[in-house]
């Protein structure tokens, strides 16, 4: 087992700066979830395919078994993300500290506004990881419906001001790698604020493709934990092959995009295999 508080030492020294109920069932199948329950999705207009949000239809064990390894799933990620959350926010908070004013790159006396965007965005960040990934839980979601809507509004607007704060900042100051690493993670800043709007939007309508932007949503709110976990990965393997501490090695320069970009499209194969899967089925039934 790894320690994750030798690999949070490790990837400390990688920080980049800005750290960056219900809905109706579908008219066609039945509602899809993401855990311990089933559905018959009719392609991505009803959001989470079979495959990914319900499983094998059925009642009693199978079901309460699927919530099980649901809920003690997203309780191991919660608890794999602890030790980000608890730096992030406290870090955050030390805005005041005088011995982080004096060792930290990231406050600028000069500039308030964003430097209160670039602690603040730590802060908020920080509860973002913790809180997204409860949102996934499918009992949650059935039994109580208000606490998952209190807790969906939480989430899309702790990702708003999360992206908001640092791409206010990198556009007052950039970061430490240069337009590269600003692009990249400008990107990221861009795509969830995107995925929490959509995410919102559609949770108004009650439009069940919500959940397949909800789990965007997630992916990229565990973004700053991920990039993390890849940089101590990879000094535990390598030694930190291809980093510079200026972020310009060729392991940093393909970080900026790698620690979001495939794991969304991972997400977007998914999502789109089981409806594949069924035209390629039909297809082949019509020429039998």
């Amino acid at each position: 087992m790894w320690d994750s508080t030798a690999i949070w030492s490790s990837s400390l020294k990688r920080t980049f700066s800005p750290d960056v109920g219900p809905a109706a069932a579908n008219s066609k199948g039945w509602e899809p979830h993401l855990f311990g329950t089933t559905c018959r999705t009719p392609g991505l207009a009803a959001g989470f395919p079979a495959a990914i949000s319900c499983g094998v239809r059925s009642e009693g064990p199978v079901r309460r078994v699927t919530s099980f390894l649901g809920v003690c799933l997203i309780g191991l990620l919660v608890l794999s993300v602890w030790w980000f959350v608890e730096h992030a926010v406290g870090r955050g908070l030390r805005l005041a500290d005088p011995d982080e004013i004096a060792a930290s790159r990231l406050y600028r006396a000069e500039a308030p506004l964003s430097t209160l965007a670039i602690y603040g965005h730590m802060v908020v960040g920080g509860l973002l990881t913790l809180l997204a990934p409860l949102q996934l839980l499918g009992p949650v979601r059935r039994r109580l419906p208000r606490l998952h809507h209190v807790l969906g509004y939480t989430v899309a607007g702790l990702a708003l001001a999360t992206g908001i704060g640092g791409l206010v900042y990198i556009a007052a100051h950039g970061t430490i790698g240069g337009a590269w690493m600003s692009a990249g993670f400008g990107l990221y800043g861009l795509l969830l604020i995107g995925a929490a709007t959509q995410t919102v939007r559609l949770a108004r309508r009650r439009h069940p493709a919500h959940r397949a932007w909800a789990a965007r949503l997630v992916i990229l709110a565990l973004g700053s934990w991920i990039y993390r976990m890849h940089y101590g990965l990879w000094h535990a393997f390598t030694g930190g092959a291809g980093t510079q501490d200026d972020f310009g090695g060729i392991f940093d320069r393909i970080q900026v995009f790698a620690f979001y970009l495939p794991y969304l499209m991972v997400l977007e194969l998914a999502l789109r295999l089981p409806a594949l899967l069924r035209l390629r089925g039909r297809a082949a039934r019509a020429t039998t």
